[in-house]
C-alpha cells in the first residue's frame, strides 16, 4: 500500500510541473501586464491595450513573455509542490482521527487543511522566482539578496489563495464540468477574494514602493483605490492560463496513471 501510495504522489507531483509549464505558456502576456500596472505608482493609470502596445513597440512579442524563465524553472516546481503537497496533507488527513466536517455544510476541513499545507508548499518555492520575474517584467534590476523580498505576503496569499481554490474545486465537482470550464471558474472565485494580497506582493517585490511594509501598501492601496488593479488582465490570463493547464493535469494524471498500470487517485 505504501509503494501504491508513492507512486500515486510521484504522478501528482508530475502532473502538477506539467500544469505550471502550460500556465507560464499560456499566460505569461497577460501576467507580464498585469504586472506592469499593479507596480505602477498610485497615480499612474494605463489600459491593457496601452501597455500591450508598449511592450509591442519595445520588444516585439517577446516582450509579453518578459520575466519566463524564472516561471519555466520556479513556476513548474511550485506548481508541482502545491499539488504535491495538498495530495500528501489531504491522504494524512485521511488517516488521522482529525474530525471532518462541512463549515457551514459547505467546506470540508480535510480539504481546506490540506489546501493551506499546498499553498505553503508552494509560497516556498514561489518566492524567490517571483521577485525575479517580476524584476524582468518590469525591467527593473534584481539581486540575490533580496530574493526573500515579500516572503511573507507570498506565503500568505499563497496559504489562503490554494486553500480556497481547493474549496471551490470540491464544491464545483458535483456540476460536471470539463476540467478547463472548472479550473478557470475556481481560479477566478480564488482570485476575486484574494486580489489584494496580489497587488501588495507585486509592490513588495518590484522596488518601486521603497520599504512600506505589506500592511502600510495595503492601506496606501486601500486609501487610493488600487486594490484590484490589474484585475482585468489577471482574470484573463487566469481563466485562460488555469482552464488549460487544469485539461492539462488531468490528461497528464490519466496517462501516467494508465502507463504506471494504476487506478487513477487524484485528490483535485
Amino acid at each position: 500500500m505504501a509503494a501504491h501510495s508513492s507512486l500515486d504522489t510521484a504522478i501528482t507531483f508530475a502532473s502538477g510541473a506539467a500544469y505550471g509549464v502550460t500556465t507560464v505558456a499560456v499566460g505569461q502576456p497577460f501576467d507580464t501586464i498585469k504586472t506592469i500596472q499593479q507596480s505602477a505608482p498610485a497615480g499612474k493609470r494605463e489600459s491593457i491595450l496601452t501597455i500591450g502596445r508598449h511592450l509591442y513597440a519595445a520588444s516585439g512579442l517577446r516582450g509579453l513573455w518578459r520575466g519566463s524563465m524564472p516561471l519555466v524553472l520556479g513556476g513548474t516546481f511550485m506548481r508541482s509542490a502545491q499539488f504535491g503537497c495538498n495530495d500528501l496533507a489531504r491522504d494524512a488527513l485521511r488517516d488521522t482521527a482529525l474530525p471532518r466536517f462541512r463549515i457551514g455544510g459547505l467546506v470540508d476541513t480535510h480539504v481546506l487543511v490540506a489546501g493551506m499545507f499546498g499553498g505553503v508548499g508552494r509560497a516556498l518555492v514561489e518566492g524567490p522566482t517571483e521577485y525575479v520575474k517580476i524584476r524582468q517584467q518590469i525591467l527593473g534590476p534584481w539581486r540575490a539578496t533580496e530574493a526573500l523580498r515579500g516572503l511573507g505576503i507570498t506565503i500568505g496569499r499563497n496559504t489562503a489563495l490554494f486553500a480556497v481554490f481547493v474549496c471551490w474545486l470540491d464544491l464545483a465537482k458535483p456540476l460536471g464540468l470539463h476540467p478547463f470550464f472548472y479550473g478557470a471558474l475556481c481560479s477566478n472565485l480564488s482570485w476575486l477574494m484574494l486580489w489584494p494580497a496580489d497587488v501588495v506582493k507585486t509592490q513588495r517585490q518590484s522596488g518601486k514602493h521603497g520599504d512600506a511594509s505589506a500592511f502600510a501598501l495595503l492601506a496606501r492601496a486601500a486609501r487610493t483605490g488600487t486594490l484590484y488593479r490589474g484585475l482585468l488582465p489577471g482574470l484573463i490570463r487566469s481563466s485562460v492560463a488555469n482552464g488549460t493547464s487544469m485539461s492539462v493535469y488531468k490528461f497528464v494524471h490519466a496517462e501516467l496513471s494508465r502507463l504506471a498500470g494504476v487506478e487513477q487517485h487524484s485528490n483535485i
